[in-house]
């Protein structure tokens, strides 16, 4: 090596490492920054004037059963859920075959004789949804056929209450 070039080098060594020195000073003054600014922010809640508050009173625990469940309800809603993630899966046969369940167990819960007016129109409901996202599924419109049965969910849970 050549004493001549030893000055040279140095003084890019010493550029290079005041460079990266002054990114990483920048570095952590930004993360400075903005994590003190994120740690004094300050909420305001406007409360209406002629609302009084109150505590919240705790739930209101009945002492009455809960209703009995409807054992061909439960299992249609299992295969209508198991055929909204097929659905979801892109697996149209498979989806399929999960309704065809669900709409034979409520073929066969309203062919029964005691079943009350309220499940035969949930039944009846059930049958007719179903058929919807069949015909959705038969046309390749996958997610309006998911869409369609979640929605089908949802009334069955309300109306089981």
């Amino acid at each position: 090596m050549k004493p001549h070039n030893l000055p040279t080098r140095l003084k890019v060594f010493g550029g290079c490492a005041l460079a990266i020195a002054a990114v990483w000073l920048c570095v952590r003054l930004a993360f400075f920054a903005t994590s003190r600014a994120l740690r004094n922010t300050d909420e305001t809640v406007t409360l209406d004037s002629n609302r009084h508050t109150t505590a919240i009173s705790p739930p209101v625990i009945s002492s009455q059963p809960l209703p009995a469940a409807d054992r061909d309800l439960e299992v249609i809603g299992d295969h209508i859920a198991a055929a909204i993630v097929y659905l979801n899966r892109g697996r149209r046969e498979t989806a399929l075959r999960a309704l065809d369940q669900a709409q034979t167990i409520a073929r066969r819960a309203m062919s029964r004789q005691p079943i009350t007016e309220k499940v035969n129109e949930r039944l009846k409901l059930t049958l007719r949804e179903m058929e919807q996202a069949r015909g959705a599924i038969a046309r390749g419109r996958l997610s309006a056929a998911a869409l369609t049965l979640r929605k089908l969910t949802r009334q069955l849970d309300a109306n089981a209450l």
